[in-house]
């Protein structure tokens, strides 16, 4: 045998011996290892060794590892790393992955062919194979075959929803083989849960996780608002849309009447007050709601865990009844990572009130006049005088008056601006095996589209984790922020206290935008005595500063490393605010007392220390047990101090010599303090990972309770079943997931004031003399309630997790029923009473609601869409009412918690038409039907009664929609992304107040026309003499309305919320590690609905700050 083949036989020999042993049997199960570890065990079944530098492989890298031969157990402990092994006797040798540069003679593409199954050999269709690098690449076609022509060196990159990608080199292969492994992601995901974190396949309680890639961070400084539809179960809606403005967060509705309603949040651990230190104005006028959340970075933001059922919540206790917001923020990495975001957005008003021209104000006056000339002399349409025997009337302006008028001053407009919003953020991080940090910078500056009003934000964030001894880990997380609000000087008052969008809103549009020459005073209405002008509002210096500082360390002690542990934290939560305001006598208010300077300031110090044990072991491979045990203990310090002076000389002090002003009359301070003293624990206990326990625990001591109930215990318990892991279903393949779950607990809502059940003395109300000197007396200024406890919730949880088709389909339903017992509720005592109320438990509410969530891959390959639906309803309505309340008649007692009750409106009188049962009706005012009666005894009777009263009020529905649904789709091409975000909002009513209040159906009609105060445009086409056919009543105030006037509306609507279109930049050029991003962003770009008001989501007030829509555009730059 010639040599030749000598070494042919031979190379086939050892080839032919390696994939023996590749394939030899090797049974590993491990879930929840580290690389090293894993290599550990391999070495002790088989014998192999991994041989490899120092600095190639990340041995800490959590991994599960289910083989049942060699080849697949070394793939699944080296999957993810950038690396090539090959075997060697009985080492693994295992190196950084290079690409080999199989260069072909003439440097040219070539053909390649291939195949791509399932590890069941069945054929995978529609799998993306590109070229890794380019922008080359197919996908398998019906039968999992492909076709491509590459580079020489090519090396293929596969992926497939459901799969693990994977990367396979070339090399002089012509037709390829490839198996793509089913991946684990989805049940393998980490959610954080309270005190701790679990598998998502481990979880039996109702959680929803929100990952920060799905957050719109362009035009918010709050992260909440940004969750607006992107959670089953959590309603999310804008208190204002003012700059950093306050936003109303639900988790599973709102059936607490009297303590609220808001969340608990909880960042990297520390339970945070979600109540600002915002101190108010100290005079009529406020700054409009501010979120504390604001000051929190979204861009440092890793995810977010929604926390719905009882089981999830107990852990929390007194705090879990309104649900629990975690907010987990990013880590460090061992290598050095720099990202950079910029974007910059302009926004608009989203729709302006379309108000009267100085001509058109001029005709309605002279029509209104009209109108109550024609009713005072009892002529046609009011009654029969005939017009010749009285005297005409006289128009109060010409034709050529009101021409000469002409449009007039629009101060909306003139108080209103484009707003502009700039946002940079800065993030940095590096490390080691052992040590790990990230740092942030972030600068958030709005300017509003009100002129007045602004926020700007300042913050740092520095995040530590450091390994000292396999034993022993510390970690820190610690942001600090600084704070500047622009106060607009809001507020929906009439007159005096009518806020800059009241104002323009009423004010005449016949006066000119001047100033006096001589004082530099606004040139004002003499008609409109009592309504500053909306440009003096322009001259008032108010802002509020606000430092906050948010900080947690923790330590764990590892007695028995991965087993048994002690973790060990402490936070603090920092905030002070300090607002300076002063009204200069360039305003009506200022001139009456020359200049007003505020100085106002609030405090909070929070501190929480944390004690937990950890336990988890798994017995047996099929008996898992995880448990901890805690204590926990808070300390809240609030106070604050105010000083007020008037009557300064000149301006230009403002509120920088307090001393100058010539009186002081508001000169005061606070202080309290709460302290709530915690036990809890939780053990989870699983068999065969398909039937999952979990108790939980919590005794909470608060001593805003009386004494008599200072502690309260909160349990609950929880049981899912993974049914697809049964023996009959596990051979099913278009079934992915399937879980069932059931829960059960209760938990406490302590949302109230510190003194609730206190009883204390104040200094005011009760002064003495002392022969001829006043002294300052004290007397009872709250009654005390030693029995005052607990607010408590139980409630019921049915849930099913699913997944199809490899989790190209997934999602999961929820069902619940809870019950709010001992409500918390201010009580009103008797004008006897030497105070005005106490705090009492009173009622019941109860709330059922249904919640899905459904994400799909619509589309895997070069075009990838994929999609998210959630559905959110509930139903919150009262069980037990306080028996010391009299309901009215047309109130049941188990009405919904927000019932609206109106009158039936039947039409506009018309002139002769006989209303007996509304004998003081004019024509032109609108009737209401006659649908029922009282008796002696003040009930119902169910039959009409010949007259409109209380009795006739009816059940309308609710402000809580009937159900809200997000829906988002996200589509990748070519290095283009996409992203549609649609909000839809069904059923419930909303107040229009400003088409109310600024029309005709207003407290004060259009009597105020009068005043010279301006008026919405429609009113135009309101009813009179010479418009009898028009079906908006007249404006003259309808003294039946008091009953209940019909002037809800429903809100439903559906809104664009977002649209988001980037590209990848680093495709233009050749970069490994540097990745650019260039986007167009929209949002509130479109809204369809019938709702009649300026927005179905912001109007809250006569004047509330507007709705806007928001352009963006952006750079993410990272490397």
């Amino acid at each position: 045998m010639n040599y030749r083949k000598k070494a042919i036989l031979m190379v086939m020999a050892l080839f032919c011996l390696n994939i023996a042993i590749l394939a030899q049997a090797v049974s590993l199960k491990m879930d929840n290892v580290s690389v090293k570890e894993a290599m550990t065990q391999l070495k002790n079944k088989s014998g192999y060794s991994f041989v490899y530098k120092v600095g190639d492989l990340d041995t800490k890298k959590i991994i599960t590892v289910k083989a049942k031969e060699l080849n697949e157990a070394i793939d699944q402990i080296l999957y993810g790393q950038d690396v090539v092994y090959e075997v060697k006797g009985k080492n693994v040798i295992v190196q950084k992955g290079q690409a080999r540069q199989n260069t072909s003679k003439d440097g040219k593409k070539r053909k390649i062919t291939g195949v791509v199954n399932d590890v069941n050999g069945e054929p995978i269709i529609g799998v993306t194979i590109k070229e890794k690098g380019t922008t080359n690449g197919t996908v398998s076609d019906i039968n999992a075959k492909f076709t491509l022509e590459v580079s020489p060196g090519a090396v293929l990159e596969l992926s497939y929803i459901g799969y693990q990608p994977l990367e396979v080199k070339v090399g002089n292969q012509t037709d390829l083989s490839i198996v793509l492994y089913e991946k684990q992601e989805l049940l393998d995901e980490v959610v954080v849960v309270g005190y701790g974190t679990m598998k998502k396949s481990d979880l039996n309680a109702s959680i929803v996780s929100v990952k920060s890639e799905k957050l719109n961070k362009t035009a918010s400084p709050n992260f909440s608002e940004m969750l607006m539809g992107r959670a089953a179960g959590l309603t999310v809606k804008q208190g204002s849309a003012q700059p950093g403005g306050g936003i109303e967060v639900l988790i599973r509705g709102a059936a607490s009447t009297g303590a609220g309603n808001d969340p608990l949040y909880v960042v990297d651990g520390f339970p945070i007050v979600n109540a600002g230190v915002n101190p108010g104005s100290g005079n009529q006028w406020t700054a409009g709601s501010n979120s504390p959340l604001s000051s929190i970075n979204p861009n440092d933001i890793e995810s977010i865990e929604i926390l719905k059922d009882a089981s999830a919540t107990a852990i929390y206790g007194a705090r879990g009844a309104n649900g629990v917001v975690l907010i987990t923020t990013k880590r460090g990495t061992q290598d050095t990572k720099v990202e950079y975001n910029m974007n910059m957005s302009f926004q608009t008003i989203n729709k302006r009130p379309e108000l009267l021209t100085a001509g058109e104000l001029m005709t309605t006056q002279n029509s209104y006049y009209k109108e109550q000339y024609l009713m005072q002399n009892l002529v046609y349409p009011y009654g029969n005088t005939d017009p010749g025997a009285v005297s005409p009337y006289v128009p109060m302006y010409t034709d050529e008056e009101i021409a000469k008028a002409g449009k007039g001053t629009n101060w909306y407009d003139m108080i209103t601006r484009t707003g502009l919003i700039q946002q940079h953020n800065l993030t940095v991080t590096y490390g080691n095996e052992k040590m790990r940090s990230l740092i942030s910078l972030n600068y958030f500056d709005q300017k509003g589209v009100v002129k007045t009003s602004g926020y700007k934000r300042y913050s740092f964030r520095y995040n530590l984790d450091h390994k000292i001894t396999k034993w022993w880990d510390y970690g820190i997380s610690a942001t600090a922020s600084y704070v500047v609000d622009q106060n607009a000087t809001l507020g929906g008052g009439y007159d005096s206290t009518a806020g800059i969008i009241e104002s323009a809103l009423s004010y005449s549009p016949t006066v000119k935008a001047e100033r006096d020459p001589t004082t530099g005073k606004w040139i004002e209405d003499p008609k409109q005595a009592l309504l500053n002008h909306p440009l003096s509002y322009l001259d008032i210096e108010d802002e509020t500063k606000t430092k906050r500082f948010l900080a947690t360390a923790f330590t764990n002690f590892y007695f028995i490393k991965d087993v048994f542990w002690l973790k060990l934290s402490a936070g603090a939560d920092i905030r002070d605010g300090s607002r300076h305001s002063y009204y200069p006598m360039t305003t009506k208010y200022g001139s009456s007392v020359n200049g007003d300077a505020n100085i106002n300031s609030a405090n909070r110090e929070d501190y929480v220390a944390d004690m937990v044990f950890n336990f988890q072991k798994t017995f047996k491979e099929r008996h898992k047990l995880l448990a901890l045990l805690g204590y926990s203990y808070q300390v809240q310090n609030d106070d604050g101090a105010y000083a007020r002076a008037m009557g300064f000389m000149s301006d230009a002090l403002m509120y920088y010599k307090l001393q100058a002003g010539e009186t002081r009359p508001v000169v005061s301070s606070y202080k309290n303090k709460h302290v709530l003293a915690s036990y809890f624990g939780r053990a989870q206990y699983s068999f065969k990972d398909k039937y999952l326990f979990t108790f939980t625990a919590r005794i909470d001591g608060s001593d805003r309770f009386g004494k008599n109930n200072r502690y309260a215990f909160f349990p609950s318990g929880a049981f899912a079943w993974r049914m697809n892991q049964e023996d009959f279903l596990k051979d099913v393949n278009w079934l992915s997931d399937a879980k069932l779950r059931v829960s059960m607990g209760q938990v406490g809502n302590e949302n109230l004031p510190n003194d609730a059940a206190s009883e204390y003395f104040a200094f005011d109300g009760r002064n003495y003399y002392l022969g001829d000197t006043e002294k300052r007396g004290v007397n009872l200024g709250k009654f005390g309630n030693p029995d005052l406890k607990w607010e408590t919730t139980t409630e019921v949880n049915f849930g099913l997790d699913f997944g199809f088709f490899r989790n190209r389909i997934n999602g999961s339903v929820d069902v619940f029923f809870k019950e709010v017992k001992d409500l918390l509720s201010w009580r009103s005592l008797p004008h006897t009473a030497v105070t005005t109320g106490i705090w009492s438990n009173i009622g019941k509410t109860k709330s059922t609601g249904f919640e899905l969530t459904l994400n799909t891959v619509n589309l895997e390959g070069p075009l990838h869409w994929e999609s998210t639906l959630t559905y959110t309803s509930y139903r919150d309505r009262w069980k037990e009412r306080d028996p010391k309340v009299i309901l009215a008649p047309y109130v049941k007692e188990n009405d919904p918690v927000s019932a609206i009750y109106t009158l039936i409106p039947d039409g506009i009188k018309q002139a002769g038409e006989d209303t007996p049962a509304m004998p003081d009706l004019l024509p032109g005012q609108r009737k209401y039907k006659d649908v029922n009666g009282l008796d002696e005894e003040g009930n119902l009777t169910g039959k009409p009664d010949g007259k409109i009263d209380q009795a006739d009020v009816v059940y309308l529905g609710t402000r809580a929609p009937k159900f809200t649904m997000g829906f988002s789709n996200d589509f990748r091409y070519k290095g283009f992304d996409l992203n549609i975000y649609l909000y839809a909002s069904v059923g419930g009513y909303s107040y229009p107040y400003t088409q109310v209040e600024h029309g005709v159906y207003g407290g004060n009609g259009i009597q105020r026309l009068k005043d010279n105060n301006n008026f919405l445009a429609d009113i135009k086409n309101r009813w009179t003499s010479d418009n009898m056919s028009s079906a908006m009543p007249s404006g003259e105030v309808n003294s039946y309305d008091s009953y209940g006037a019909p002037n809800w509306e429903k809100n439903t609507y559906l809104r664009l919320k977002s649209v988001t279109l980037g590209y990848d930049l680093s495709r233009l050029f050749k970069a490994d590690k540097l990745k650019v991003r260039f986007y167009f962003s929209g949002q509130n770009l479109l809204t369809f609905t019938g709702y009649k008001g300026l927005d179905p989501e912001v109007e809250n007030d006569r004047a509330s700050y507007p709705q806007q829509k928001t352009f963006s555009f952006g750079l993410d730059v990272k490397f």
